[in-house]
């Protein structure tokens, strides 16, 4: 039977030795955000992310919801619909009332622009703006502390 070996205990710094400090550097701040080489502060979640957990970056369009679409043009259809079969229809003149709105709702929205953020477990949508440029400018910031990370 061979002897068994074992592997030295791990050591830490020397004596007298300390780890060197890493300096945060601000990237990008506003009022909703600051992003520095060490962590991410997303001020209206009150969410801080560590720099050296993320993974990745990237900025992700929630498109308007088309559900407001389809069911404004069935409620439109079905008030036409009921409008045509009887004139004095309140079902129709309600259907009409209701889906136009709905249409129109989905016609002045706008796209949500996510920064989402990856980490080795998951990836989760962390801000968003409706201004794209705003969205992009926080993602590069973010992009950069994952660069500058000590």
């Amino acid at each position: 039977m061979a002897p068994q070996q074992h592997a030295p205990p791990p050591q830490g710094p020397a004596p007298g030795y300390a780890q060197p400090a890493v300096v945060e550097r601000l990237l990008f701040q506003d009022a909703t955000v600051t992003v520095t080489n060490v962590r991410a502060v997303i001020s209206a979640t009150n969410t801080t992310y560590a720099m050296s957990n993320v993974t990745s970056v990237r900025a992700f369009i929630e498109p308007r919801p088309p559900s407001l679409l389809v069911f404004g043009f069935m409620l439109v259809g079905a008030g036409l619909f009921c409008v045509k079969v009887d004139d004095s229809s309140s079902v129709g003149t309600i259907g009409l009332m209701l889906g136009g709105p709905l249409i129109l709702g989905y016609f002045l929205s706008k796209p949500k622009h996510w920064v989402r953020i990856g980490t080795a477990g998951a990836e989760a949508n962390a801000i968003w703006s409706h201004d794209p440029s705003w969205t992009q400018t926080v993602v590069n910031a973010m992009n950069e502390a994952i660069v500058r990370r000590g």
